[in-house]
């Protein structure tokens, strides 16, 4: 669903699978603009808990395609809803800089809801390994 927003740029029609793009959130006498990250409620959010990841503006990410980087998502100016889907990929020279319709995201493994950092896959599988090397020598031993 195209986004539409309200006079201060939050989105004004929650729905399922809400994105802002194709110049749908005209606000601040502009035809499309930016909306408020989060404003369109649990309609924007992923799987997650992650919000607008699709539409607002297009995202860098770590991808290098060709001479350029990564980007994804669209933007509020996208034209179709294709732009948004994730199993597109664009690439943009970082010196491009595409007139204020490409951001970034800032991702944390830190839990907010209960203060603690999350274990990054890698750490929970070693600590796997080193129980399982552990109860082998262990196993060794009474048997010698």
């Amino acid at each position: 669903t195209i986004a539409t927003a309200d006079g201060a740029g939050n989105i004004d029609n929650d729905t399922a699978n809400i994105a802002n793009y194709s110049n749908g959130a005209d606000w601040n006498t502009l035809d499309g603009n930016v909306t408020t990250v989060g404003s369109g409620g649990t309609g924007s959010e992923s799987y997650y808990g992650a919000a607008d990841l699709g539409g607002n503006v297009w995202e860098w990410n770590e991808a290098i395609i060709g001479s350029s980087r990564g980007r994804r998502g669209g933007a509020f100016n996208s034209g179709t809803a294709s732009y948004l889907q994730s199993s597109d990929r664009y690439g943009l020279p970082p010196t491009g800089g595409d007139s204020g319709f490409v951001g970034f995201r800032v991702a944390s493994s830190f839990d907010l809801v209960g203060g603690t950092a999350a274990p990054e896959p890698n750490t929970l599988g070693l600590l796997g390994l080193g129980l399982l090397v552990l109860k082998t020598l262990h196993r060794q031993k009474r048997l010698s």
